[in-house]
């Protein structure tokens, strides 16, 4: 599946399961917070037939309370983990933390999986 095709397909699911603003790699200077922020990195096997790439998606809240990114991760977690469907794409979460911010009043939380296509 071809990159563009794949992040769509990813920032409606995100959307949809996280009522947050969604920003692809990099959020602007004027982001609306809460949000999340996806990227994808390739995995290259030769051996393997599948289109491999790592998603991982951080989760920001500017409010000092984690309770709206918590619920969104969830949300996210149920919609992607295990995930299915008939464009043939897999996906399974890999890695979970909250990620300590120097700044007193930013909650961030991180999620990585693994997307496989054929």
């Amino acid at each position: 599946m071809e990159l563009k095709t794949l992040k769509e397909h990813i920032y409606n699911l995100l959307l949809a399961a996280s009522n947050l603003t969604v920003y692809s790699v990099k959020a602007p200077t004027n982001a609306t917070y809460p949000c999340c922020i996806y990227a994808f990195t390739s995995i290259i096997d030769k051996t393997d037939m599948q289109d491999k790439r790592i998603l991982e998606i951080d989760y920001w809240d500017d409010t000092g309370n984690d309770d709206t990114i918590l619920t969104a991760s969830n949300a996210v977690r149920e919609a992607l983990d295990y995930y299915w469907d008939s464009s043939l794409i897999r996906a399974f979460l890999d890695w979970e933390s909250e990620i300590p911010d120097p700044e007193r009043n930013i909650t961030r939380i991180s999620q990585r999986y693994l997307v496989k296509g054929w």
